[in-house]
């Protein structure tokens, strides 16, 4: 009778040479990983402001057609950062303090709406949306009381920075019609 190494019983004998080129397969995908993270070394290069280094953050509604902004109703925000220029330097010869960056931001980033910070001039007449995983940029904000309002958000750029301010005029809601249905 013959002896392998992984079979105790005949029937998992039949089984075992399988097993073994899994069990080999296993160990080598293992030893790839291992492998592959140790040779990851740091970034050589990182990305700093350049000369003429500028950032904006561009904010607009999108407010009904035709008609003013009830109480109640939902408006969406929209959002737009725009960056740059960057300059690539050698992480050894970055000795400025500020921010950086291991690869150059992008120099126009659309759909910023979810990734700011929102502000109106008067918080308790403003309730703003949390967005889901359905709608994940998706920004939207209701008021409570008719009023002129005023919004703009804040990036946490480099430095923080505002963007401009939109202002939004609320009407009372028609009779008969809440118009705060969920987002």
């Amino acid at each position: 009778m013959q002896f392998h190494a992984c079979t105790m019983v005949a029937t998992a004998r039949r089984r075992c040479p399988k097993h073994h080129g899994i069990h080999q397969m296993q160990y080598l995908l293992i030893l790839l990983l291992v492998l592959t993270c140790s040779c990851q070394s740091e970034p050589r290069y990182t990305y700093i402001p350049g000369q003429g280094f500028t950032q904006t953050l561009m904010v607009s509604p999108a407010l009904p057609k035709n008609r003013d902004l009830r109480v109640g109703e939902w408006l969406e925000l929209k959002a737009t950062r725009t960056t740059g220029p960057w300059q690539r330097v050698k992480k050894s010869e970055d000795h400025a303090p500020g921010c950086r960056w291991t690869e150059p931001p992008p120099d126009i980033e659309n759909e910023m709406q979810s990734s700011v910070r929102w502000h109106v001039d008067t918080k308790d007449c403003a309730v703003f949306n949390i967005p889901g995983l359905h709608n994940i940029r998706q920004r939207l904000v209701r008021f409570t009381r008719p009023g002129q309002y005023r919004l703009w958000a804040a990036s946490s750029g480099c430095p923080p920075f505002d963007s401009n301010v939109i202002e939004v005029t609320v009407i009372q809601a028609d009779r008969g019609s809440s118009g705060q249905a969920e987002p």
